[in-house]
């Protein structure tokens, strides 16, 4: 059965026996230690839901910081093991706990099974969403606060006419602080909107001024 501390946001309002069909629809595994949690995914299973511990979306390609987390969630917190990521490639990292792994198909029956666990799943998932939301925001307020300042710098230095800036992503992201992959996402949204323009081995401001904003 699902950690009792944990029934007051899974299981809240439901009976002894919904909780049992509910769990029985999925597959249960009792991860130990700090683990990837895609490892333990079988084939179809698409949702993982975590009910003990934290879980954080760690990057596993060489060139980003291995201790860096992106995001964080505490128990209980439902991963949908196909989400994909714009910050970082990574995957889910669990401290040990019990974990529910879900096909398309178990996450229907357990809906059947019990109309209380389907709301207090979607409880979960509106908050984790709104958690997120704030997240991104912050982060993405304080990457383009140091990638605006780097590229005012250079371009202060440069002083040419075109405001054709000679550095590579790699480069900008030792300056800031930043993951490349980070800022390679904040230099594609300034180009969206109209303020650089990405070249190879070079970044064109266009309207350098609305950096400052």
């Amino acid at each position: 059965m699902p950690e009792r501390g944990q029934k007051s946001r899974l299981f809240k309002g439901m009976a002894e026996q919904e909780m049992i069909l509910v769990v029985r629809s999925a597959r249960r595994a009792e991860l130990k230690g700090q683990c990837w949690l895609q490892n333990y995914a079988s084939a179809g299973e698409l949702i993982a839901i975590v009910t003990s511990g934290c879980i954080g979306l760690r990057p596993v390609v060489d060139d980003l910081d291995s201790r860096l987390e992106i995001l964080s969630r505490n128990a209980p917190a439902i991963v949908d093991l196909t989400e994909s990521h714009e910050v970082a490639v990574g995957h889910w990292l669990v401290d040990a706990s019990t974990v529910y792994f879900y096909t398309e198909g178990d996450l229907e029956a357990a809906f059947e099974c019990s109309a209380r666990f389907a709301c207090n799943f979607v409880d979960i998932l509106r908050a984790q969403y709104s958690a997120v939301m704030l997240l991104l925001d912050d982060t993405d307020r304080d990457g383009l606060r140091r990638l605006g300042a780097s590229l005012l710098a250079r371009a202060e230095r440069s002083a040419t006419k075109d405001q054709k800036l000679r550095v590579t992503q790699s480069q900008l992201a030792s300056e800031t602080g930043l993951s490349r992959q980070w800022v390679n996402r904040l230099l594609k949204r300034l180009e969206r909107k109209g303020i650089a323009e990405l070249g190879r081995g070079h970044v064109q401001l266009r309207a350098p001024g609305r950096l400052l904003e």
